[in-house]
């Protein structure tokens, strides 16, 4: 599902292997929360990554996008467009169907479609927003290439600033609050690129840049800074100039492969992973009724992640399970 990264390039998925690990332990976090009315330590390092953990997600998605933005409008839809679109479709609609299956939902008739309808454009389910909100992106700086970035950057860390709304969970809130750092991506590719070498090329320098953004960002977040728009807008991009820097670093020492390997294929983890986490949280709850909470949390994510990463290497070339990774080419706009 994941282009190939090229060699040189390997600190893009080990980047996005640190994200994604970083998104399955939040939501692990807010499943212990649900069914322990607690939480452990893992909150803190949770409350730390907020600032860059999806900015850097979204950043990374947009640094490639140069190589395609400027291809015929029917390869660009396909590839950009109708690609996650056709899995946002799928997984939301399974993810429907589960809801409705344990419970969740309790509307019939008219009301049941309404609550589909108003989940698939308005609320997306759960971490399904993400999903959602790239082919938005992708559509977005195609309508606006031709606009110079020194006009759009702006305007986008405007809006990152002074939301269009006061919902929160809207797409229109996540466009406002994201945007800004999949331009970013797009726009300052080159500059990110240069910094992820340079960075490779001044290990001990680097250690230390790191050392004061730890000692800044978690100032900033416990005590309460983090909370106003332009200091987390500012806290965003230093973060992912930070995980940058130690997906840099990891590209030069072994052990790590694993990381690279989830940031590779990371929507494989990120479509599936809640479901399977909520499975693990059933299951060990009924051997372990009293554990420790950090434990707990640590398992299921754990869980999770190689639960996803099982399902894929076990239903990928099985029809009709492959299409939940591999778009059907009747889905497709082009070859």
């Amino acid at each position: 599902m994941d282009q190939t990264i090229r060699p040189r390039f390997a600190w893009v998925d080990y980047a996005k292997g640190i994200c994604i690990v970083a998104v399955v332990m939040l939501y692990a976090t807010g499943e212990t929360k649900e069914v322990f009315k607690s939480v452990g330590w893992i909150q803190y390092w949770v409350d730390f990554a907020k600032p860059f953990r999806m900015p850097d997600f979204f950043l990374i998605s947009g640094l490639f996008l140069s190589r395609v933005i400027e291809k015929p409008l029917r390869h660009y839809l396909d590839r950009k467009v109708i690609h996650y679109v056709y899995f946002y479709l799928l997984w939301s609609f399974l993810c429907f169907l589960l809801r409705l299956a344990t419970g969740e939902l309790h509307e019939s008739g008219v009301e049941l479609l309404k609550s589909f309808i108003s989940m698939l454009v308005i609320w997306p389910f759960h971490q399904m927003w993400f999903i959602l909100m790239l082919p938005v992106f992708f559509l977005a700086v195609r309508i606006t290439r031709k606009i110079p970035w020194w006009i759009i950057f702006p305007v986008a860390c405007l809006i990152n600033i002074f939301p269009l709304t006061h919902i929160g969970k809207s797409i229109i809130d996540d466009f406002g609050q994201r945007f800004v750092f999949f331009y970013a991506g797009y726009a300052f590719a080159p500059l990110f690129f240069s910094f992820a070498d340079k960075v490779s090329k001044h290990f001990i320098l680097s250690l230390l840049g790191l050392l004061v953004w730890i000692g800044v960002n978690s100032y900033l977040v416990f005590n309460g800074y983090s909370q106003h728009l332009a200091v987390a807008l500012i806290l965003g991009f230093a973060g992912a100039c930070a995980v940058i820097s130690v997906a840099a670093l990891l590209q030069l020492v072994r052990g790590f492969e694993w990381l690279r390997y989830l940031g590779e294929h990371s929507i494989v983890i990120y479509l599936p992973f809640y479901w399977l986490m909520v499975l693990s949280s059933v299951c060990f709850v009924a051997v372990f009724p009293y554990p420790n909470l950090d434990v707990f949390t640590f398992t299921i994510t754990i869980t999770s992640i190689l639960g996803s990463v099982v399902a894929f290497w076990l239903f990928r070339h099985r029809i009709p399970m492959a299409w939940f990774y591999t778009r059907p080419e009747c889905f497709k706009l082009s070859p």
